[in-house]
């Protein structure tokens, strides 16, 4: 009437730039698992079911190529100066006032990654009931918990630098005014929310230092993202040339990180999202995420002929997700540098639906 399965999984992961050269290992990813099942009426009939496990996630692959690949990039912008010519170009620019280049090197692998960085893993937790109603008909419940305990993202540490060690081409004063500027050259990959341990030319004389910054200079807010549900089942057993099953599931997404992609901005690619970036990007970021959807319905069923012919049919139904309000933010400058949207509208705060 009982059957238990344990097991413990451990994982490694090695990312390595186009030179060959790790710049991220982690292998302390040990992910115990659980699974229990019983039968309470000792006939078959029921099944109370309950399951527990870490998992780990590797980095998104764009990830990887944007912080250690051969990347040549070369971004300028200057003042106007002049007027429009007939195909839409200036006449004549002014001073530079920006300039962004990326050389195509593969850059030190010191430069890449928090040295204290810890893997992406989820904690999940399933307890259900299922019961046999007759013959061929059963229903079921069973309650679901998933949530992060750690989350690896590329985010910068230029606000970090200018709090910690006060680096003058990171004053936020000077941004995208040119001189000794600086910022886009603070990219790492680490965990948001804790303290970063690596290196910066802190000094300027083209020799990396070794650099500590905690939490609260960085800025920004531990990720968090948790999921609840409850889901109903039913269930026919194919007899009598037809089976039909379906389900209802009620259940809340909230926190400020949605994962690696982000559907906040349209974002499609793992990896490619506006999170963490900058600590004013996270700003009033704490609620019901985009992928909260409250209430969905599933149905699917088939029919067969004696023949051998069989047709099939499913349907779901789900309501909408919750509608964040996204603008400028009204004072820093360096979401405002990169026209980064905040969830602010006409320099008004616009929070998330609150949990």
């Amino acid at each position: 009437d009982l059957k238990v399965n344990l097991g413990l999984r451990w994982e490694r992961y090695e990312n390595k730039n186009s030179l060959g050269e790790t710049f991220i290992e982690t292998s302390e990813q040990w992910a115990p698992r659980l699974g229990v099942i019983w039968d309470p009426s000792g006939s078959g009939r029921s099944k109370l079911f309950a399951s527990a496990g870490i998992f780990y996630l590797p980095v998104s692959s764009i990830t990887n190529v944007l912080l250690a690949g051969a990347v040549f990039q070369d971004h300028t912008l200057n003042l106007f100066d002049g007027e429009i010519n007939p195909d839409g170009s200036p006449s004549e620019v002014g001073d530079t006032i920006f300039q962004e280049i990326r050389d195509g090197e593969v850059p030190d692998t010191r430069e890449t990654i928090s040295e204290n960085i810890k893997p992406t893993s989820q904690t999940e937790i399933i307890l259900g009931y299922e019961q046999m109603l007759g013959p061929v008909w059963s229903v079921g419940i069973r309650g679901v918990s998933r949530w992060f305990n750690e989350i690896v993202e590329d985010y910068t540490i230029d606000q970090g630098l200018w709090n910690a060690y006060g680096v003058p081409c990171l004053d936020p004063a000077e941004v995208g005014y040119g001189g000794g500027y600086c910022y886009n050259t603070g990219w790492r990959l680490g965990n948001p929310g804790t303290d970063f341990e690596g290196w910066y030319d802190v000094d300027g004389d083209g020799e990396l230092d070794r650099v500590f910054i905690s939490a609260e200079d960085l800025g920004y807010p531990k990720a968090e993202r948790r999921y609840f549900a409850v889901e109903l089942t039913f269930a026919r057993r194919f007899a009598d040339n037809w089976s039909l099953q379906g389900s209802y599931t009620w259940s809340q997404t909230y926190g400020n990180y949605e994962g690696a992609i982000s559907s906040d901005w349209g974002g499609t690619g793992a990896g490619i999202n506006g999170s963490f970036d900058l600590p004013a990007v996270m700003e009033h970021g704490d609620g019901f995420l985009p992928s909260d959807h409250r209430h969905n319905v599933k149905v699917f069923g088939v029919y067969a002929w004696n023949f051998g012919l069989q047709v099939g049919a499913s349907g779901f139904w789900r309501t909408g997700q919750p509608i964040s309000s996204a603008g400028q933010h009204p004072s820093d400058p360096l979401t405002r540098w990169w026209e980064y949207p905040t969830l602010y509208t006409d320099g008004e705060p616009r929070p998330r639906v609150g949990v």
